[in-house]
């Protein structure tokens, strides 16, 4: 998607000046709308049990931000749970999100 690739070429223009720019993607988030559209349409269980609370993603982009190798990552698309995995983040549940491999992104520009 274009905006992928926008942070992925603002991670490398910016690496130089020490600023880390990736591409984040959450999973389905437990939002009041999606809870209130969920429980419209009948599929409020699968919200409950398979959606992340809004603060996952904050917790993720924290450790993000207090890892001092940060850069290392910059220029590049993850997701929130496999970020999540590498840095050891739980959701406020205390639940460990698992990574399906089929469904990470891609990351297509490669710096050089």
């Amino acid at each position: 998607c274009a905006l992928d690739r926008l942070a992925v070429d603002m991670g490398i223009d910016l690496k130089k000046k020490e600023v880390t720019c990736i591409s984040l993607w959450p999973g389905m988030v437990k939002t009041e709308r999606m809870i209130m559209g969920a429980a419209l349409m009948g599929g409020i269980e699968k919200v409950e049990e398979k959606g992340e609370s809004p603060e996952f993603v904050g917790r993720v982009i924290a450790a993000l931000a207090l890892d001092n190798n940060r850069l290392t990552r910059t220029a590049s698309i993850w997701t929130t749970r496999k970020l999540a995995s590498e840095y050891n983040v739980k959701d406020i549940d205390g639940k460990e999100w698992p990574i399906d491999e089929d469904q990470e992104p891609v990351n297509f520009v490669k710096e050089g």
